[in-house]
């Protein structure tokens, strides 16, 4: 996790350059050694820094490999929550979605990190891409509780990662913008059935009078 204690410093100049040094020798680094054999001072090295400098920003290489790969998901699920997604959900026609998948598409370098960072931080990239979705919804009407939302973000990023493990294993003969298809595909699957329909309300009220 990122230093929370910095968090109010966001705004400096110095500290969102010290963290892009960070980022950006860890991203060289990436094309040269596998990550776990690259180390705390490696990195530091790389970006001219100490390496309590380093600590000062993040707790772990870890922390600093999910800073590459966060905005991934924050743009694909940000870019859902629009009038196109929303037509997308009602009638099914899939055609609206070339209005949106061009918007966000992964160069190969970010799905590498991508793929490292599912491989060595997987549950924390669970919990990051879950948190996108519920955020980018979060105005949204289209759940009736919060708890149907997080089940909704659940069901849907463990499929949607399960696709892309798969895709950058080289197991899925496709393009990215197929992959991204797919996973629209999925998500108006998990929303006619189980929200549209009430069947996931249901369940859920069922389970809560019988507790």
């Amino acid at each position: 996790m990122i230093n929370e204690d910095l968090e109010v410093e966001e705004l400096d100049p110095r500290v969102r350059r010290t963290r892009q040094l960070l980022q950006t020798a860890l991203a060289e680094l990436l094309q040269e050694k596998r990550f776990d054999e690259l180390s705390i001072t490696d990195i530091s090295k790389r970006a001219d820094l100490a390496r309590v400098t380093f600590y000062q920003h993040y707790a772990s290489k870890e922390a600093l490999l999910l800073t590459l790969v966060s905005d991934f998901f924050e743009q694909m699920y940000g870019l859902w929550n629009t009038a196109v997604f929303q037509q997308i959900m009602a009638s099914g026609h899939l055609d609206e979605a070339t209005q949106l998948i061009p918007l966000h598409t992964p160069d190969p370098t970010q799905l590498q990190f991508i793929r490292v960072a599912l491989e060595h931080t997987g549950t924390a990239v669970r919990e990051m891409a879950v948190n996108s979705f519920l955020q980018a919804f979060a105005q949204s009407d289209l759940f009736t509780t919060d708890t149907e939302a997080r089940l909704v973000a659940t069901y849907h990023v463990s499929g949607m990662l399960a696709l892309l493990e798969a895709y950058l294993r080289g197991e899925l003969a496709m393009s990215v913008t197929t992959f991204q298809t797919a996973t629209l595909v999925l998500m108006r699957l998990l929303f006619q059935e189980g929200v549209a329909g009430g069947i996931l309300h249901e369940a859920l009220t069922r389970v809560d009078e019988k507790a």
